[in-house]
């Protein structure tokens, strides 16, 4: 991480820019791209899984649907969730007692899909830089004061790129890199508390994608 030093100067640089207005506008203009990627990303979801058959239905019980909120427990509307698997591409929805689904996890390997500022599988963190329109370490910077944003972790064999939109109940996205710096898988969350999962729901997401290869890890 970073070194105290940098800490004390980060946040100098923090207590001058909000009186100016200069580092908030810089968080919202990294943190906008975030929103609109992960915006992208959903609704590729939802075209799949409005154009395609699932491969999975689960219906939810009731101790499923059991979440958290404000410190007591609450039963979650949502009933049934299913998984549509789409050449190299799974996504899990959520519905209700109207079969309406939503997206509540998408992953892909897929370099023919293409998202906000036409990032795809196979571009190079240098073009989400550019798409960005900061470095990554800049982006995850200007989120540092935020519980938000941009975020690396970086290792000699690749990484990830993440986007946090809240730290609760937030969308989330997951860019994983290889050594080379190349985009090998994106993933969408909605982290919803009340968007509930089974066990075998999410068990079969990871067989399927497995299965069609897409785990770059």
């Amino acid at each position: 991480m970073f070194q105290v030093s940098w800490k004390i100067l980060a946040f100098t640089v923090l207590i001058m820019a909000v009186s100016s207005g200069a580092f908030a506008a810089s968080f919202r203009e990294v943190n906008d791209v975030g929103i609109e990627l992960a915006d992208s990303i959903s609704f590729l979801g939802s075209q799949i899984i409005a154009n395609n058959k699932p491969a999975l239905q689960v219906k939810l019980s009731k101790a499923e649907r059991m979440y958290d909120e404000d410190g007591g427990s609450k039963v979650s509307p949502y009933l049934l969730n299913r998984v549509w698997a789409k050449d190299k591409t799974v996504v899990c929805g959520v519905a209700k007692k109207n079969k309406k689904f939503e997206v509540e996890h998408l992953i892909t390997s897929d370099p023919g899909i293409f998202f906000t500022g036409g990032l795809h599988v196979g571009d190079t963190l240098k073009a989400l830089e550019e798409i960005i329109g900061a470095t990554i370490v800049e982006a995850a910077e200007a989120g540092e004061f935020e519980g938000a944003g941009w975020d690396v972790d970086a290792t000699s064999s690749g990484g990830t790129v993440t986007w946090d939109s809240a730290p609760e109940n937030a969308d989330s996205i997951v860019i994983y890199f290889d050594q080379t710096r190349t985009i090998t898988q994106i993933e969408f969350f909605s982290n919803k508390s009340y968007m509930p999962v089974s066990e075998n729901t999410q068990a079969f997401i990871i067989d399927k994608a497995r299965e069609l290869k897409i785990f770059s890890r």
